[in-house]
């Protein structure tokens, strides 16, 4: 950590940002988040590796914001259990509209039935084509924007959660990309 990230952060926990793109610096990353949650700062990139304690900020996080705007590691550093409460949070945003995931990496807490059973008349097969070859990619559309995807991709060593709006090539899905 440096000097100035101890100077710099609690100087700026009052503030609103519209976005915010944060590394760990230790106690004091964590205290700008939770006062950039209270804040009502609508869009969150926390990168490098964040300790599992963040899960309970994240949730706090998904239950203020209108629209919350996530994304966590880009790399895959930090990685929690995906639990049904957090799971739970997340697909109840989508489904309202109101939740933009780039992904969050981690562990499954419950069974993968628990998606297969998951909205059916929602689900989409063939929504997103896996990443690790042999391993499930559960997709559910938006009941709002059919466009919109919520996807639950198994990897190497867990899954990764993200939303996208599918651009249709010749009206498949899944064939384009772009991010909302």
């Amino acid at each position: 950590m440096t000097a100035i990230t101890q100077v710099l952060l609690p100087g700026l926990m009052k503030h609103q940002f519209e976005r915010i793109d944060l590394g760990y610096y230790g106690q004091v990353s964590e205290d700008f988040i939770t006062a950039q949650v209270k804040n009502g700062s609508p869009d969150l990139t926390l990168t490098g590796k964040w300790p599992a304690s963040i899960k309970n900020l994240l949730k706090t996080y998904i239950n203020k914001a209108k629209e919350p705007r996530i994304t966590l590691d880009q790399e895959g550093e930090t990685r929690f259990t995906i639990d049904e409460n957090l799971f739970d949070l997340l697909f109840d945003k989508f489904v309202k509209g109101q939740l933009y995931l780039r992904n969050i990496y981690g562990d499954l807490g419950f069974t993968a039935n628990k998606l297969r059973e998951l909205r059916p008349y929602l689900q989409v097969k063939n929504a997103y084509p896996p990443s690790a070859p042999g391993k499930p990619v559960y997709g559910w559309k938006s009941p709002k924007n059919s466009r919109e995807l919520f996807i639950v991709q198994f990897i190497k060593n867990g899954v990764e959660i993200f939303t996208f709006v599918d651009v249709p090539v010749f009206g498949e899905f899944g064939k384009g990309r772009a991010g909302k």
